[in-house]
């Protein structure tokens, strides 16, 4: 099964598997950047659990982009703000940029190659643009989520920040890490 294909099956039930509050999302959509006149790029959005956040700090556009269709199905069916915008589609394919913040919530695990990953935010990111790759909830429950055959079948395995983010200091500087039993946050700017 691809990843395709599993986040489909999931999306029927998605959001009754995710917490209705978690404080975490605020403090991830400030983080990252959302602001008044910023334009947003929300990847691997499933079905739109930052979209209200980003929205609520400002952001005057917002692309929320999955390879799911039943995902971006939800997405689109919860939010009916102009200034959000849905596609289902591989991010690989994806070909507007000009992004001021580029985030990444709860998906991280899903892209196994980072290389590719991090040169492809950064072509769609403007010079200085932030990205912002953020978990609500600690690495080792993070990676306590992907253990069944079929979730290690499209994952691998949160390692700590701190080496994930020499792969983006190529291109970035980072300046936000956080790897706690709570949250787990990669961002920087684009050089």
């Amino acid at each position: 099964m691809d990843a395709r294909e599993f986040f489909n099956r999931l999306a029927p039930e998605w959001d009754g598997q995710q917490p209705a509050v978690l404080p975490a999302r605020g403090a991830i959509a400030v983080l990252c950047g959302a602001a008044p006149g910023v334009k947003a790029l929300d990847i691997a959005c499933g079905t739109g659990i930052m979209t209200g956040e980003l929205l609520a700090l400002g952001v005057s556009e917002l692309l929320g982009v999955d390879i799911a269709e039943g995902m971006i199905e939800r997405a689109r069916a919860k939010h009916s703000d102009s200034r959000a915008r849905f596609l289902a589609g591989d991010l690989f394919e994806l070909r507007e940029g000009g992004f001021d913040i580029a985030l990444m919530y709860n998906a991280y695990p899903h892209f196994p190659d980072k290389p590719a990953l991090l040169s492809k935010v950064a072509s769609l990111l403007k010079p200085g643009g932030r990205f912002t790759v953020a978990h609500g909830f600690g690495r080792a429950d993070i990676n306590a989520c992907h253990e069944s055959p079929a979730a290690r079948a499209v994952s691998v395995h949160l390692t700590p920040a701190a080496d994930e983010a020499a792969l983006w200091r190529g291109h970035f500087n980072i300046d936000v890490l956080a790897d706690t039993p709570y949250i787990y946050v990669i961002s920087g700017t684009k050089r």
